[in-house]
C-alpha cells in the first residue's frame, strides 16, 4: 500500500482545484483547498488498480449481486 509520499502527475487534465477561475466562481475566493470525498492526489494502491483492471478487461459493465 502507498505511504502517501508520492503524488500523481495529472499533466494537462483540468480539475476544479487547479483552476483559479472555477474556485472563484464556486467559493468567491481562490484561497481554499477544495478537497472532495475521495481526493486522488496520491497513487492508488496496487491491489485496487489490479482489481479495477480485471473488471474492465471483462467487458461487462452491469450491476452484480452475489448471493
Amino acid at each position: 500500500m502507498t505511504a502517501f509520499k508520492s503524488t500523481s502527475n495529472y499533466g494537462d487534465n483540468a480539475f476544479i482545484k487547479s483552476k483559479p477561475q472555477v474556485l472563484m466562481n464556486m467559493y468567491n475566493t481562490t484561497d481554499v483547498f477544495p478537497y472532495w470525498v475521495a481526493d486522488m492526489d496520491f497513487q492508488i494502491a496496487e491491489p485496487i488498480t489490479q482489481e479495477l483492471n480485471s473488471l474492465v478487461e471483462r467487458d461487462v459493465y452491469s450491476y452484480e449481486f452475489h448471493e
